[in-house]
């Protein structure tokens, strides 16, 4: 209401009545003294790393998401070392912002878009530019005062201008200079500045100083209405490519309008289409055209449609292809190797023929292809399995797998390159695996086991994982060769190795090794010098090799007085059992003392004189 009031005042503090008749002079109407609202309003943004100039585009919507833009303005702007920038919203019209855009006292939201960023979410434009419609406040029905007279009252009555406006003859214009090839625009009554057109003579350019066809654009650019091209469009990638990133092409946006009668709302359908790149950063690196769209008011995302550069559609999934249409041939091809072909192609009628080359068959024929007999089987030469060969039979006395090689070589050989792996298996109710030769019933080599044989039997006295039978009386029923100086057999579980015979349950040719706290075999024995008090003879089980029975046998001997011997061993004794055995009828030996690792002996002569004498010892 004080606004109104403000208006009416003014206009009628404008309104002059005429003069008498009898002046001789009638003074004119002064203009009005309203001062004009400027039709523009500040607005400050930041991107950051943005340095230099670019092209953006203002739009004004009356919506936060979707519709039409009410007004838009593309400017240049130039950002400061941390990005940010200012501009006057209607700066780059003649006529500034509309004069309605803010009337009717509704929200308005702003979309910033500037070359090569996306556009951010819109903003809601704060209660500055409403200060436009203040504009009201200074007319009556938008009509400056001087335009209001007494109604018949003509005479000494000069109309006044609107204030601010001038005629050509009083009108001074003035500028602070421009740029060469830059397109000068008035910026305010009598200013004139720089545009954003730039013209060099041959080549337009819009938001850019540097055209590269006739007329290049910086920026978004909207067409409202039907427009003719006489010449190319180009629009290029929007930066230069990278190893780590590559750069898909300024894009065409085609927007629609359409009304949704369920949501009682305006949508607006919109379709994109932009080159892409393709495997940057490689040896082919190469680009698609793609088709993008969205339904709504939302961005528009990928459809799945694009065209390769070899002119090859990738279409959408779902994509139908509906149609009708006749087959016109039809064409048979086949392994040439294996079959002939005849009569293909058939264009009209024919008989399509093939062929085996080499009949299929259960013999061992080259080159044909295995067809089973009656029973199943069929005859081959060498067969590789790279998932191995497994063999299978229900009828007894048939085997699985059986080998014969007829030359004296090997029947069937079992390969394994993995760790762990077996190259010969065998599982059966009664055997594993049965072999016989002239040679050999069964011979085996392994980077793991050479050979492995287990049994599942829990009750049978005859469930051997491995059963050896010789028939010869100078061979081993199993026989075990290790030429790395490891064990030649191995056993473990409740019997690590049973042995059994009509002459011996076990022999061996060399020492017998046996865990230091087990019982049973000997663990070490020591044989002192009747003279020498030496070591004569020894035997240390812990030892390997010639070490085990060359004196000293790593058995140190002390003597620290006349007939006693003190003898450090390297391995604990102290729990062990041991005796002493002397050398002759006249002496006394007698352990006396036990350290962890030391055994004292006294040894002595029993009649005369003490006197060191002879013995054996022996530990178990």
């Amino acid at each position: 209401m004080n606004v109104l009031r403000l208006a009416l005042a003014t206009a009628l503090s404008s309104i002059v009545l005429p003069y008498a008749a009898s002046q001789t002079a009638a003074p004119t109407l002064a203009a009005s003294a309203l001062t004009a609202v400027p039709p523009l309003v500040p607005y400050s943004g930041q991107v950051e790393g943005r340095t230099g100039q670019a092209a953006a585009t203002f739009l004004i919507y009356k919506d936060q998401t979707g519709g039409e833009p009410l007004f838009t303005e593309s400017q240049i702007v130039s950002f400061d070392a941390a990005g940010r920038y200012k501009i006057q919203l209607g700066a780059a019209n003649p006529n500034g912002l509309p004069s309605d855009l803010f009337a009717t006292g509704e929200a308005r939201w702003l979309e910033v878009q500037i070359s090569g960023q996306e556009p951010p979410p819109r903003i809601l434009l704060a209660s500055v530019p409403y200060a436009l419609k203040a504009a009201d406040a200074a007319t009556l029905g938008g009509f400056p005062a001087s335009a209001f007279v007494l109604a018949g009252s003509k005479t000494g009555i000069t109309s006044a201008a609107p204030a601010g406006i001038t005629s050509d003859s009083s009108s001074t214009v003035t500028t602070t200079g421009g740029t060469a090839n830059q397109v000068a625009k008035f910026s305010g009554t009598n200013t004139i500045v720089n545009s954003s057109l730039y013209d060099n003579g041959t080549q337009v350019g819009i938001g850019t100083t540097s055209p590269s066809a006739t007329l290049t654009v910086d920026g978004t650019m909207a067409i409202d209405g039907a427009s003719t091209f006489n010449g190319g469009v180009m629009l290029p990638a929007q930066g230069t490519a990278t190893a780590s990133k590559g750069y898909s092409s300024q894009y065409i946006k085609l927007s629609t309008s359409a009304y949704n009668s369920s949501s009682k709302a305006v949508v607006a359908p919109r379709f994109q289409l932009m080159g892409e790149v393709t495997g940057n950063d490689t040896a082919s690196p190469n680009g698609t055209l793609n088709l993008l769209a969205s339904s709504g008011s939302s961005s528009p995302s990928e459809t799945g449609l694009y065209f390769n550069t070899n002119g090859t559609i990738h279409f959408a999934p779902g994509q139908a292809f509906p149609g009708t249409g006749s087959i016109t041939s039809v064409g048979l091809s086949a392994p040439s190797s294996d079959f002939s072909v005849s009569g293909s192609p058939v264009t009209g009628a024919g008989t399509l023929g093939l062929n085996w080359k080499v009949a299929p068959t259960s013999a061992d024929n080259a080159n044909a292809i295995v067809k089973r007999d009656g029973t199943g089987s069929f005859v081959a030469g060498a067969i590789t399995g790279n998932l191995g060969v497994v063999g299978m039979t229900a009828v007894n006395g048939t085997n699985g797998v059986a080998g014969v090689h007829n030359g004296g070589g090997i029947g069937v050989f079992g390969e394994s390159l993995q760790a762990g792996g077996a190259g010969l298996y065998g599982d059966g109710a009664s055997y594993g695996v049965q072999s016989q030769g002239g040679a050999y019933g069964a011979y085996a080599t392994g980077g793991y086991v050479g050979v492995w044989g287990e049994s599942t039997s829990t009750t049978s006295a005859n469930g051997d994982g491995v059963h050896g039978v010789t028939a010869s009386g100078l061979a081993s029923g199993v026989a075990g060769v290790n030429n790395a100086g490891g064990v030649g057999v191995y056993g473990t579980g409740g019997t690590g190795v049973f042995g059994t015979g009509s002459n011996y349950g076990m022999v061996t040719d060399s020492n017998v090794q046996q865990a230091r706290t087990m019982g049973g075999w000997v663990k070490a024995m020591v044989e002192v010098g009747e003279t020498s008090s030496s070591i004569n003879r020894c035997f240390n089980s812990t030892l390997t090799g010639a070490a085990a029975t060359t004196p000293p046998c790593g058995i140190d001997l002390q003597i620290p007085e006349t007939g006693v011997y003190n003898l450090t061993f390297n391995f604990e004794v102290d729990d062990r059992f041991y005796s002493t055995q002397i050398l002759d009828d006249s002496t006394l030996a007698l352990a006396l003392y036990r350290g962890e690792y030391l055994l004292q002996v006294d040894s002595y002569y029993a009649v005369g004189d003490l006197e060191p004498a002879g013995f054996q010892l022996i530990i178990y």
